[in-house]
């Protein structure tokens, strides 16, 4: 594989008065939105989530974005696997996922690496929950930094940092070397590849 990609999307409310209004009385839009992204209020900034995306970039060690339950964080051991190469973090505008409505702006975060850790998945939306809390100002930029330099896997559920909601999360994209279909890796050799 020469990489994937997934997207994580969110629908950010226009204004305080619509969400105030839609957590009274949800649309048929919010609804067909509930298992498709993360809904989220005003004050959203793209440009502060693109800056905390800047630093997942490039050779990381993903040991702290890892979801524990008091019990598992007492017997996971730090493991040389959460080493990864993330090539990309992106952000785009994003679209309605089945009604369009003047409620939400879309946004969709892209993550693009060659491979990924164990439970790459639960990892994704803990940077996520970094990502959009670092664009709301819920967090600084130091503890983005602080898990990324400190990799123990208990170190996310230590912070009590809010965790994102899974159903934003999609696999986008599965590249692969074209040789791979020509010369599989391992390669077996036919009988009539000896004619």
């Amino acid at each position: 594989i020469t990489f994937r990609k997934y997207t994580y999307r969110l629908a950010v409310c226009r204004s305080w008065e619509l969400w105030e209004s839609i957590r009274q009385e949800p649309s048929i839009a919010c609804f067909s939105e509930r298992d498709y992204a993360w809904r989220l209020p005003p004050g959203f900034s793209p440009e502060r989530l693109l800056t905390a995306g800047r630093r997942f970039e490039g050779e990381q060690v993903m040991g702290s974005f890892f979801k524990h339950t008091n019990r598992e964080k007492r017997f996971e051991p730090i493991t040389p696997s959460a080493l990864k190469y993330i090539l990309h973090v992106g952000l785009s505008n994003g679209e309605a996922y089945s009604i369009n409505n003047d409620i939400y702006d879309y946004y969709n975060v892209t993550i693009v690496a060659k491979s990924f850790v164990r439970e790459q998945v639960c990892r994704f939306i803990l940077m996520m929950s970094c990502l959009v809390n670092y664009s709301y100002d819920r967090i600084p930029l130091a503890t983005v930094d602080w898990l990324l330099n400190n990799p123990i896997s208990s170190n996310f559920f230590d912070m009590g940092i809010p965790i994102a909601p899974p159903q934003g999360l999609f696999l986008t994209d599965v590249v692969y070397d074209p040789n791979m279909f020509t010369k599989p890796v391992p390669y077996y050799l036919h009988s009539w590849d000896y004619e």
